[in-house]
């Protein structure tokens, strides 16, 4: 039997869903259905190369790095109180990367970005798009679950469940 707060509880509304399920060797076909979906991503793959492999994105260090030449990217969103951005990351080095919402469809540096988690290039640190430290002593081989959550103005930073930013 339900409860009355179980049966007022609303499903989540996926807007871009993608669990990278079917194998896909370097480079990735683009645009890409999101699987099991909805959504679609664009993928840039102008530096280094990515694949699809156990359910993981992967991709290889860049040669020359810079910002725009290695992601990918989803449909522009409508910023509204409750969106959020959920990404499991995990890291074999430490390489400055990215994740979160930008004005545009495109891949940019975070310090562009409304809301960004910033992986630090040397020291297992985030970062929130201002360069902000907000969560350090990280470690390479370690998943993180991520969640970005905005609010009427600003947002919320989530690691692994604990607020450890807000904006």
């Amino acid at each position: 039997m339900l409860s009355k707060a179980a049966s007022s509880v609303v499903p989540l509304t996926w807007l871009l869903y993608d669990e990278f399920t079917t194998a896909d060797a370097a480079p990735i076909t683009s645009p890409r259905t999101c699987e099991p979906g909805p959504g679609t991503l664009t993928l840039v793959q102008t530096d280094g190369s990515q694949a699809l492999s156990g359910g993981k994105y992967v991709f290889t260090a860049q040669t020359t790095p810079d910002w725009g030449d290695q992601g990918f990217y989803g449909s522009v969103q409508t910023w509204d109180f409750g969106l959020a951005l959920s990404v499991k990351l995990n890291v074999s080095t430490w390489e400055e990367c990215g994740v979160g919402w930008w004005a545009v469809e495109s891949v940019t540096d975070p310090d562009n970005l409304y809301a960004a988690f910033q992986l630090n290039t040397t020291d297992g640190r985030l970062d929130n798009k201002n360069a902000t430290p907000i969560m350090t002593g990280l470690s390479t081989g370690t998943d993180y679950a991520l969640l970005l959550i905005a609010r009427g103005v600003g947002y919320h930073h989530v690691v692994d469940g604990k607020l450890v930013w807000v904006s």
